[in-house]
């Protein structure tokens, strides 16, 4: 090992002292520079990565293909010296169905895999197939190979010169770039359809990543005979060879890394920089959906929650992501008749409030009365006799867990559904903690009025009274004179027991031990 690394440091002196005498360019691209020390070490230690861009050459400066050509095209794109499937430029190479990654013995619509057995029923692989397991090239050489687009063959077309010529005894087309001289050879391989070989060594056909825009049938190619070469397009089941490119791409980069909207809402981010071609999937599609149009991804959040949006570029193979907040419409007032609205009381939690109770349909009606964990009201007298969570006496109370927001004990949830909840002792703590108290009339019903010392927004919460095990059916206890609300947080230390706020013209406050069988009204919020 000294002895290796010994040779290897002899060599990088000697290099680097004698490149500008000697004609040291290593790795035929016209220059002598360090990539060249790079290439000689690399050949002396036979090492290589595969996940890295090809080193690129002038022409290939040895045996040993395939070789990456630079044409000194705007693009920066680079071309393969041979085929995919050839071990040499002018071999043919393998031929391939457009969208699939093997040779097979049969070309036509029966043995396509990307279609139903006819032209019809073609199988839509995207616009551009670069980069996806669809991709050939990226399949059976991996790393940076990829299908040239339509736009990379057109621009060969555009800034190289063509000449029909033959090399080591096969007919081909010679592309010579006009800016560096450099030229690759594409063999005049024909096309299979059937079990045929057609024009072998008359005509060339190579398969671009690009489907017609106009006939889902169809492939754009490129195509060239003695006479003439041209971008084409092709039926997608023809067997045609694929000449691979190496395309030089921008980082990724996003113009916001971060989404947050209403249900219902879009919301838009540009791709500002990448290689064009982007793959994107949605960590939760039943949050939100993403779809993807010239570089512009369009968001939809479709109900409450987060998820991630993940663009990955198909060529450079990097990822940006979007996180998207997924958030219910609310309000400061409720904005129509259709109850219930959600009113932002600026909160720092977030936590928005319910403009009505559970079972109400305007903010001044009383609602329900439901005992703690119950979801249906009473059509009895609400006791321990009654209550379906104990065996008959308040020592025997069944354990519902320490809070019940969002379970199937909770009535908001379990009613309204989707995002509602009961509010915990914390969310209630928090809305009297922020706002002011004010003992009022509301739509000619008692109310108490609660305002945000925030933004100024307020809530009514109806003096409904309560139902317990002292009154039969018909009577409420209390009516204009008390409200009390239940939090979703059982009694720290009474099992019987679970935490409501009362209201009444001196205060709002709280209270730890409401009997769990009594029946109490429900406001529901939404948390962040």
């Amino acid at each position: 090992m000294k002895k290796l690394i010994t040779f290897i440091a002899f060599v990088l002196v000697v290099f680097t002292a004698n490149a500008q005498v000697y004609n040291y360019d290593v790795n035929g691209d016209g220059f002598i520079d360090i990539s060249d020390v790079t290439c000689l070490v690399n050949k002396i230690l036979d090492v290589s990565d595969p996940g890295e861009t090809p080193q690129s050459y002038l022409s290939c400066p040895d045996s040993n293909h395939p070789h990456l050509i630079d044409l000194g095209l705007p693009s920066g794109t680079k071309w393969s010296c041979c085929n995919v499937g050839a071990n040499k430029p002018e071999a043919h190479g393998g031929y391939y169905s457009w969208g699939e990654t093997k040779e097979k013995y049969t070309y036509d619509w029966s043995t396509y895999t990307h279609c139903d057995g006819s032209s019809s029923t073609c199988h839509d692989l995207g616009n551009d197939i670069i980069g996806m397991s669809y991709d050939v090239a990226q399949a059976q050489w991996d790393g940076s190979w990829l299908m040239p687009t339509i736009d990379h063959i057109e621009e060969l077309l555009n800034n190289c010169t063509y000449e029909w010529t033959m090399l080591n005894g096969e007919t081909g087309c010679k592309f010579t770039s006009k800016k560096n001289g450099s030229s690759i050879f594409l063999p005049a391989a024909g096309k299979r359809y059937n079990s045929v070989l057609d024009k072998g060594g008359l005509e060339g056909n190579y398969w671009s990543s690009t489907q017609h825009s106009s006939y889902s049938d169809q492939a754009h190619n490129l195509r060239f005979d003695s006479d003439l070469t041209y971008s084409s397009r092709s039926l997608r089941y023809y067997g045609a060879n694929v000449r691979p490119v190496v395309v030089k791409c921008e980082s990724l980069q996003v113009s916001s890394n971060e989404l947050s909207l209403i249900i219902g809402q879009q919301g838009t981010v540009e791709i500002n920089s990448g290689s064009g071609y982007y793959n994107l999937q949605t960590s939760d599609t039943n949050i939100a959906t993403a779809t993807l149009s010239s570089g512009t991804v369009t968001v939809t959040a479709v109900s409450r929650g987060k998820a991630t949006i993940t663009v990955t570029d198909r060529l450079s193979r990097e990822t940006a992501t979007i996180e998207v907040t997924a958030k219910v419409q609310s309000y400061f007032t409720c904005p129509d008749d259709q109850h219930p609205h959600l009113i932002d009381l600026g909160l720092p939690s977030g936590t928005k409030w319910a403009c009505c109770n559970v079972g109400a349909d305007k903010p001044e009606d009383y609602g329900g009365y439901y005992a703690w964990g119950e979801t249906e009201e009473r059509n009895e007298k609400y006791n321990w006799d009654t209550y379906i969570y104990c065996d008959g006496t308040q020592e025997n109370c069944f354990d519902l867990g320490s809070d019940i927001a969002g379970t199937e004990y909770d009535v908001a949830h379990e009613e309204w559904g989707d995002y509602w909840v009961m509010p915990t002792i914390d969310h209630a703590k928090e809305l009297l903690d922020n706002c002011t108290y004010e003992w009022t009339m509301w739509n000619g019903v008692r109310c108490g009025k609660l305002t945000s010392k925030i933004n100024g927004v307020s809530i009514y919460l109806p003096v409904a009274g309560e139902k317990n095990e002292l009154f039969n059916l018909l009577g409420i206890y209390d009516v204009g004179s008390t409200g009390v609300y239940w939090s979703s947080t059982k009694s720290p230390d009474q099992a019987y027991g679970a935490v409501g706020f009362k209201i009444t013209s001196d205060e709002i406050r709280w209270y730890q031990s409401y009997y769990r069988c009594n029946g109490h009204s429900i406001r529901p919020i939404v948390t962040e």
